[in-house]
């Protein structure tokens, strides 16, 4: 059986996840791209996810975007 993208958590999710040190609810003036549809997001209200990777220099900030209605379903299921 195939798993579907919900389902499915790769190990670079899994880090992201551990290292999100901030999500916002914003407007996005220029088009964005869902991390879990792949459908663009413009001239919407979007969640952007933030994690920050530090290291021995300046730390390295890494962002994603999601849908607002894919951002509530996924956290409902914890998969962010």
């Amino acid at each position: 059986m195939i798993s579907n993208s919900w389902t499915t958590t790769s190990a670079v999710d899994f880090h992201f996840n551990r290292f999100v040190v901030g999500r916002q609810l914003k407007f996005t003036l220029l088009p964005r791209r869902c991390y879990i549809t792949k459908r663009i997001l413009w001239l919407e209200n979007a969640y952007r996810l933030t994690a920050m990777y530090t290291g021995p220099e300046t730390p390295v900030y890494d962002h994603r975007w999601y849908d607002k209605d894919e951002y509530l379903v996924a956290r409902l299921k914890d998969l962010i």
